[in-house]
């Protein structure tokens, strides 16, 4: 989700990664603009349940959150994605307990044109970290590098 901010308008961030981020929001703040961090379910101070790790229930919350805070022109970026066209490639692992690939990166072909997905057997939600031979065999082939 994102905002396009004028001076003095509002802009909503999550704490899905505090430091990720944390230097956009002191941007945003000297800039003038009200910014609202909100802790998604899962993260930072929020309980960890055990379902409710999906695109859907992610959106309907934050919609929950701006629709209580009485927030217009927030835009919601989906729609935007059939309009990229250049390659895209996704990998996911297949173990990712916090995204899973079912309800997140398996939906992503149908929004996108030029997609390649690359699922890593045995792969958690840091497949780039625990799998990375593997991750970067698959972005080598992609750029056209032999891996």
């Amino acid at each position: 989700m994102r905002s396009t901010p004028s001076p003095g308008s509002t802009a909503i961030t999550d704490r899905a990664c505090p430091r990720r981020s944390a230097k956009q929001e002191a941007a945003l703040l000297a800039a003038g603009h009200q910014v609202i961090t909100y802790d998604r379910r899962g993260f930072s101070a929020s309980s960890r349940p055990s379902t409710g790790y999906d695109f859907d229930t992610l959106a309907a919350e934050l919609h929950v959150l701006l629709s209580r805070l009485n927030l217009r022109g927030v835009e919601d970026f989906r729609s935007d994605l059939a309009t990229i066209s250049i390659p895209v490639l996704i990998i996911h692992g297949d173990q990712d307990r916090v995204l899973p690939y079912e309800a997140t990166s398996r939906r992503l072909p149908a929004l996108l044109k030029n997609t390649r997905s690359v699922i890593i057997a045995g792969g958690p939600h840091a497949v780039i970290w625990t799998h990375a031979d593997e991750v970067n065999q698959a972005l080598l082939r992609f750029i056209g590098h032999p891996a």
